[in-house]
């Protein structure tokens, strides 16, 4: 699956930059966690540390 602007799940998700897909990547694991979904939690859990190291922790 694929990630789109919209931060919703699709087959196929294009983008106008390398930039702009990695923001919108960065966003969905910021912003959705399936806790039943062991990669999902460690993204969430790799994300959430890097986040704090640079300053901004966020909220679990």
């Amino acid at each position: 699956m694929e990630v789109t602007e919209r931060l919703e799940l699709t087959a196929d998700a294009s983008y106008s930059s390398r930039d702009r897909c990695v923001q919108v990547l960065y966003d969905y694991l910021r912003l959705h966690h399936d806790p039943a979904n062991s990669h999902s939690r460690r993204a969430h859990t790799d994300m959430s540390a890097r986040l704090a190291e640079n300053g901004n922790p966020q909220e679990r």
